[in-house]
């Protein structure tokens, strides 16, 4: 249940939720064999870095979701069901304490608070319309994704750190991303554009 003394504090029901959706990505398509784009990606000793597609892997992330689902009932945690008709109070109601449905909340989770607005309105840079642009990422931790080779930015002879893009964006290939994009950022490994 909600307990506004331990609201902070990662639970047992957090941490299998959390199992239980990680288990749920390793099963999707973008983990599990979905991209031909992810399956031709290899490290520099050949090895691929992405694993074919296996079925069994929703089996797994159904048995955490059953395993969290059966702890939650049995600590008196269950689906909140709103009895207002009115979509704003009933969304409302979902960021209350009395919602058995919570299993771990922040401090300030509160209906229309900036702090429970989307991260990615979070990430996205300032200059956008509705973007906040308050999180971000050190330099060190993108140089850590691949690039389109699968090599290490250091190894591949392709990487080039200066200047700025015309590269065609791989969600849509009639559309060419910003041309004030630096080259360190394009023609990296998928995971690098989520």
């Amino acid at each position: 249940m909600y307990n506004l003394r331990e609201i902070l504090r990662p639970t047992k029901a957090a941490a299998l939720a959390l199992r239980a959706r990680l288990w749920v990505y390793a099963a999707s398509p973008l983990f599990n064999g979905g991209y031909k784009e992810a399956l031709s990606l290899t490290n520099h000793d050949g090895k691929r870095l992405f694993p074919d597609r296996d079925d069994n892997k929703w089996q797994t992330a159904k048995t955490h979701l059953e395993a969290l689902l059966r702890f939650a009932e049995a600590h008196g945690m269950d689906l909140y069901y709103s009895k207002e008709r009115d979509p704003h109070t009933s969304i409302y109601e979902l960021f209350q304490h009395y919602n058995d449905e919570i299993l771990w909340a922040n401090g300030n989770n509160d209906y229309n608070d900036g702090v429970t607005a989307k991260m990615e309105a979070r990430t996205i840079p300032g200059d956008i319309p509705s973007a906040m642009g308050n999180v971000g990422f050190y330099q060190n931790i993108v140089d850590l994704f691949f690039t389109n080779s699968g090599l290490d930015i250091s190894e591949d002879p392709d990487y080039n750190e200066n200047g700025f893009t015309n590269w065609v964006n791989v969600c849509n290939n009639k559309q060419h991303v910003d041309k004030h994009i630096f080259n360190m950022y394009v023609n990296r490994e998928p995971r690098f554009l989520c």
